[in-house]
């Protein structure tokens, strides 16, 4: 991304007056940056998918609105401000929850104004959660912030959105200055079924993600059941105005996170999200209809789960090893309940109340280092998703003992097609996981890219800020464990496809088998049938008759030269090799029992 400081588009917007609307569309008006954005959305083409999902209008939209304006009397998404001091983190006076409104975001910034903020040397950073358009322009105008850190915070990256640009435009990825990473937030489900494979779901928000089930791989010896998981695609970016070249000045520095789940709570562990009441026949038309246009319609709907593991650990550790004040002070703000699957809310914690004194400092002459908390926040949750998997992994491998392929007289055909599509659906399960592993690790390599590590050539770079270093090394044993993980579901594959294999091949063998015992039946059938036919044409070779002995002797001879045939086929001197050994085998019992006579006689 190119530094945001000598931006034109920033220039431009800047340059453009609030009550100028002539060039500039009706549903950006009285917000100057969104304007120039509009005006230069097609020398831009990252801009014109951001600009069409910030102005949508739909009835998703509206309901979020509506909500969050009657029940708490604000626009969807917060904003808070930090300042970096010397020794500590601070909040704005009158500031301390946040901006209320994108009005009060704007007084700060007009009484406050960035550039005379930069040249007094004062370092803040802003914090906001969702994307309200408002907050977006607010933010943009007094800022300078480069639009594409907006546009890729938008990007909703569910693979069906052909109109995003995922991609930013060169140079590839400069961290220091801006990124935007991807991760997966996993949500336990109280209802498996509240979540349908085949239904869009998204996040009660503005800037909605995508919802969408887990697959476990279910086993017939599993007596109690897991619970179900869900997944949301998440993103965060960061964007500073620091000048790379000259670390020892004032900057503004901004986060851009999604909202959690427990924003629009209406119960214990009940959330609100949107949701399409159609259920779509297959997957072509759940792809058609991920698109964001004012046709799609989607209801709010009351959710029950809650945060894997109750969300991401504190990322500070206590102090233990001695009672001290800063110790006392550190262990009562660990006390207060948080909603720790918050990015905003454990942003500005983390910064007000444990970040310590030489974090801040390195943090005053690198503002990449205000990431450093966020990028840990991001880690962790990749690290629940890998144990996700790993446990999903797990319970597979158990595949071959639980359903093990072995032949059964007494199994019916009923049975044993019902085994089959069990292992079927084992298999569907397991493909699946195998997809999503594939988009995960698509995710993984797209994150590294963007904080500077370069495939082929994975190493952390030590020229970069203490968050930098610290977010490469995570991401990287991150990825190393998952590339780990998808040769294991790899295998997986294979074991299912063997073992259903194993019960065609064993359900062939059974049915062979019946089919030699009938060839062996009709062995002695035939030749007694092909006889009493010939005899037949003469009375004399009838029951109680002079010939009738004939029958028995030339049936009988049939008989067992029909069963040799069909047991030693090309090969009929294997008669004489196998009497041979048979005969050799009983000597040698005969022998041995003689043996044991003469042993019982001596000791007697």
């Amino acid at each position: 991304m190119a530094a945001a400081k000598a931006s034109p588009l920033v220039m431009a917007a800047q340059r453009q007056s609030l009550t100028s609307n002539d060039s500039a569309n009706e549903k950006f008006k009285d917000q100057p940056y969104l304007q120039c954005l509009e005006q230069l959305q097609y020398a831009f083409p990252p801009l014109q998918s951001f600009l069409k999902k910030v102005s949508n209008v739909d009835e998703g939209r509206k309901l979020v609105q509506n909500h969050f304006r009657e029940l708490h009397g604000r626009v969807p998404g917060r904003c808070y401000c930090v300042q970096f001091e010397d020794d500590k983190v601070t909040v704005p006076e009158d500031h301390h929850e946040g901006f209320g409104s994108p009005d009060d975001l704007a007084m700060y910034l007009t009484s406050h104004p960035a550039k005379l903020s930069r040249q007094e040397k004062k370092r803040r950073l802003f914090i906001l959660e969702d994307l309200e358009p408002s907050y977006v322009d607010v933010l943009g105008y007094h800022l300078g912030v480069d639009p594409l850190a907006f546009s890729e915070q938008m990007n909703t990256w569910n693979f069906t959105d052909s109109n995003s640009i995922p991609h930013r435009g060169l140079p590839v990825c400069t961290p220091e200055q801006s990124f935007t990473l991807r991760y997966y937030e996993i949500r336990t489900l109280d209802d498996p079924k509240s979540i349908n494979d085949l239904t869009i779901q998204m996040t009660f928000a503005v800037n909605r993600r995508w919802y969408e089930t887990w697959r476990d791989i279910d086993l017939p010896l599993s007596v109690i059941k897991d619970k179900r998981h869900a997944f949301i695609r998440r993103c965060a970016s960061f964007w500073t105005s620091q000048d790379l070249d000259q670390k020892d000045q004032g900057w503004d520095a901004l986060l851009l996170v999604d909202s959690g789940m427990e924003c629009v709570k209406v119960g214990p562990n009940t959330t609100y999200i949107l949701k399409d009441p159609e259920t779509y026949d297959d997957r072509t038309g759940l792809w058609n209809a991920h698109d964001w246009n004012s046709e799609q319609h989607v209801e709010p709907k009351e959710h029950k789960s809650f945060t894997y593991h109750g969300g991401c650990p504190t990322l500070a550790q206590p102090f233990f090893s001695h009672i001290s004040d800063q110790a006392q002070t550190q262990m009562a703000n660990l006390l207060a309940q948080r909603d720790l699957a918050s990015p905003l809310d454990e942003q500005v914690f983390y910064w007000t109340k444990v970040a310590s004194k030489d974090l801040i400092q390195k943090t005053n002459k690198q503002s990449s280092n205000a990431a450093y908390y966020l990028l840990k926040h991001i880690a962790q949750h990749w690290t629940n998703q890998l144990e996700l998997i790993n446990c999903t992994i797990a319970k597979g491998e158990y595949l071959s003992d639980d359903y093990q392929a072995t032949i059964d007289d007494n199994l019916s055909q009923q049975q044993w097609k019902s085994d089959l599509i069990q292992v079927n659906q084992v298999t569907k399960d397991i493909n699946y996981m195998r997809r999503q592993m594939n988009h995960f690790w698509r995710a993984m390599i797209l994150n590294l890219e963007r904080l500077g590590v370069q495939l082929g050539d994975e190493h952390v770079d030590t020229k970069l800020s203490l968050a930098l270093q610290g977010a490469q090394k995570d991401l990287l044993t991150i990825h190393t464990r998952m590339q780990l993980l998808r040769e294991r579901g790899e295998a997986l594959t294979a074991i299912a496809n063997d073992l259903a294999n194993l019960h065609a091949a064993f359900r062939g063998i059974r049915d062979g088998e019946f089919g030699l015992r009938l060839s062996l039946v009709a062995s002695i059938v035939f030749p007694l049938t092909l006889v009493a036919g010939i005899f037949s044409m003469n009375s004399d070779y009838l029951p109680g008759e002079k010939g009738f002995w004939k029958f028995w002797a030339i049936s009988i001879p049939s008989v067992a030269i029909f069963a040799l045939i069909l047991v030693y086929g090309t090969r009929p001197y294997w008669v004489l090799r196998d009497a041979k050994k048979y005969v050799f085998i009983s000597y040698q019992r005969l022998k041995q029992q003689a043996r044991r006579s003469d042993v019982s006689r001596d000791n007697v």
